[in-house]
């Protein structure tokens, strides 16, 4: 049957919860960094140091091959764990971490994504060997907390000419009503920029969008600087030609990150469709990358990431924007 492991990454701790062939469940907690951490109590010899710990690891050998540094020197020397001894709780080092005295900490970590760290544990595999087979269930605050730091892609909005307001009035409505200076939330696009041709309400062309009009478009894109795309144009749910025509040239161009609104909101009002059309391309490299990271590190293991709305879908066809709120595994 393999290996059932649920996953929960929150911006500090990330734990996991496994389900073992024979049925055996398995609990484990790693730092959100990807990192396990241990204090010293004292030196043994070269390399070897006793050490304070709460891992519960099913087999010590899943230690071996884990990269140790000084959490206080992140960008300092670092080695490798040789040997694992949980009973004495001896910890064997290729070398010495240099300026270590005891009540000092140490993270062992592999450079993998914390979930990945967390299913090594689970399942007792060490880095470098591949996992049994299993599957996984993600849920991650990931994209919640990078839309509240600010940390997302640099985004520039492709709307409709006429349109450049749209984000910007939104509808009026504020927190306090009687407020007198109101403040307004951040938005989350850096360049926008306005696109020729329009659909009527059926989705029929009235104006087209020609192939100068797209190059201009991309010039303008480029010249902003922006590393991810939000498209949301007039009636695209109807009819979504005119985003389709941008989205071919943009990654024609070498753009990775397009968010088009026939694709994640394909529904009626143009306000709520562009929002979250601009969410997603906010967010599209720091959830990319990051499932991307996951992947890799469980091979051909299937993996399901939970939405906002609470169900699982596979991890190839998640979209960014999904993942705020869906915290629990």
């Amino acid at each position: 049957m393999g290996w059932h492991i649920s996953i929960d990454t929150g911006g500090t701790f990330t734990d996991g919860l496994a389900r073992d062939p024979a049925g055996a469940v398995r609990r484990t907690k790693v730092l959100s960094t990807g990192a396990i951490r241990a204090r010293i109590l004292r030196e043994l010899g070269v390399g070897q140091y006793e050490i304070t710990e709460q891992w519960d690891l099913p087999a010590p050998e899943v230690l071996r091959g884990f990269r140790v540094h000084s959490p206080l020197a992140v960008s300092g020397p670092e080695t490798r764990v040789l040997s694992y001894d949980p009973e004495r709780r001896f910890l064997q080092c290729h070398s010495p971490l240099p300026g270590l005295c005891p009540g000092d900490s140490l993270e062992l970590f592999t450079g993998e994504e914390a979930p990945v760290v967390a299913a090594r544990l689970l399942t007792g595999t060490a880095p470098g060997e591949a996992f049994p087979p299993l599957t996984m269930r993600l849920g991650s605050t990931r994209g919640t907390n990078a839309l509240l730091e600010q940390k997302g892609a640099r985004v520039a909005l492709l709307v409709n000419e006429g349109l450049s307001g749209l984000l910007e009035i939104g509808t009026q409505a504020r927190p306090e009503l009687f407020a007198l200076a109101v403040q307004k939330p951040p938005l989350l696009y850096e360049t926008l920029v306005e696109v020729p041709g329009r659909l009527d309400a059926e989705g029929k062309e009235i104006e087209p969008l020609t192939a100068t009009a797209v190059a201009e478009v991309i010039e303008a894109v480029k010249a902003s600087g922006c590393t991810a795309i939000a498209i949301a144009l007039m009636h695209a749910y109807r009819n979504p030609v005119h985003e389709q025509k941008l989205v071919s040239a943009l990654r024609q161009a070498g753009y990775v990150y397009v968010s088009a609104s026939h694709e994640v909101a394909p529904a009626i009002r143009l306000l709520p469709r562009a929002q979250a059309t601009i969410v997603n391309a906010f967010l599209a490299p720091v959830i990319e990358t990051y499932l991307d990271g996951v992947q890799k590190g469980v091979g051909q293991a299937a993996l399901k990431v939970m939405t906002s709305a609470g169900g699982l879908v596979d991890a190839s066809h998640f979209l960014p924007k999904d993942s705020l709120l869906s915290g629990p595994a």
